[in-house]
């Protein structure tokens, strides 16, 4: 089956992913009838996407025929967690360097609009 390019009518299917770093985890829910089907695959380190596409065809899942798609990925947190992925280093411009800090509630001072650096 191909998940894309088909030329049946879009259903009223809810389809909701989780790619981890060990499996790929899949929910479609069917409007209509009230079903829910839910698919695992393994997923592929060297390409997440094979595990998800192995998912969608496991659960008959055509993209064109998909109302809602909601994606989350938990590779990122474990990368963060297991501290394996990539050196990362944030440059800003004058005056913003504590954007992460005011994005987390936590900053040291409080930023108003007349300031200047």
């Amino acid at each position: 089956m191909s998940l894309i390019g088909s030329t049946r009518k879009a259903r009223p299917l809810w389809v909701g992913v989780d790619v981890g770093g060990t499996f790929t985890d899949v929910v479609v829910y069917d409007e209509i009838s009230g079903s829910l089907r839910v698919g695992k695959s393994a997923t592929d380190p060297g390409d997440p996407t094979r595990g998800l596409l192995r998912a969608f065809a496991a659960l008959d899942v055509a993209l064109p025929e998909t109302a809602r798609l909601v994606h989350g990925t938990t590779i990122g947190t474990n990368a963060i967690l297991e501290r394996t992925g990539a050196p990362v280093w944030v440059i800003t411009t004058r005056g913003f360097g504590d954007t992460l800090e005011i994005a987390r509630r936590r900053s040291r001072r409080r930023r108003t609009d007349t300031d200047s650096g």
